[in-house]
């Protein structure tokens, strides 16, 4: 059991996966928003007004979300994370230092972007026009928002029987994750009831007594045709010893 516990681990799972990508979420989220702030690399407008423009942006996106899956999805724990890709037969599940090492990269691509964005702003002194602080800020705070429901959505996951093994993984945001189904259990076989030696004994008596009860009626059968007739009666079926 210790050998088959250990190579299940081996393998990332849906609820895993969603708490990696949640992190890597939220650390694009602080990427985005840090590498934007007016007044750090480039200039912005009223950090407020971006504020309230990535909550609107998070509203939007659930709003979709909730009419994708024709209004099934009313808890935040089914915001995210219900969609999944059947895998193949032929594909292997991969383990969890493969899917997480590809998490970690989409996080550090997509955050770094914005990093580099502004950097090469601040160097050649762009305008906010060009380089877009308060959209970025914006989507920094949505991204913050996203990240916050994947741990409600891990939960559920968690919790209920479609945590299944994740055979690959999309780029954060890209599409819905390939899995596994797990095979489902075969039911034990009954095992036959063991026959004690009591019931043994009672047959063996129950048979003795049946074989024991056919030759003293064969045999009466047989005195009583001598007596009257003088001789054997042939038809009279012998016993079995």
């Amino acid at each position: 059991m210790d050998i088959i516990d250990k190579a299940e681990t081996r393998f990332a799972t849906r609820s895993e996966v969603l708490r990696w990508e949640g992190a890597a979420w939220a650390f694009v989220g602080v990427t985005w928003i840090v590498s934007a702030w007016p007044g750090l690399l480039v200039p912005g407008s009223d950090p407020i007004t971006t504020v309230l423009a990535g909550v609107g942006l998070l509203s939007v996106v659930l709003a979709w979300q909730v009419a994708r899956s024709g209004g099934r999805a009313r808890s935040p724990g089914r915001w995210v994370g219900r969609r999944v890709r059947p895998a193949r037969p032929e594909r292997r599940r991969k383990n969890r230092r493969h899917v997480l090492t590809t998490v970690v990269l989409d996080a550090a691509v997509i955050g770094g972007s914005a990093v580099l964005w502004c950097v090469l702003a601040h160097i050649y002194q762009w305008p906010e026009s060009i380089t877009g602080a308060g959209p970025q800020n914006a989507v920094g705070v949505a991204c913050l928002g996203w990240a916050a429901l994947h741990v409600p959505a891990a939960r559920r996951v968690a919790a209920s029987g479609e945590d299944d093994h994740v055979v690959s993984r999309r780029v954060l945001g890209a599409g819905a994750p390939t899995v596994e189904p797990k095979s489902p259990r075969r039911a034990p076989e009954p095992r036959p009831r063991p026959v004690s030696a009591t019931s043994s004994v009672i047959a063996a008596v129950d048979a003795n007594r049946a074989r024991s009860g056919h030759h003293d009626v064969s045999a009466n059968a047989s005195d009583a045709a001598t007596r009257t007739f003088g001789k054997p009666m042939t038809g009279v079926p012998r016993s079995r010893r």
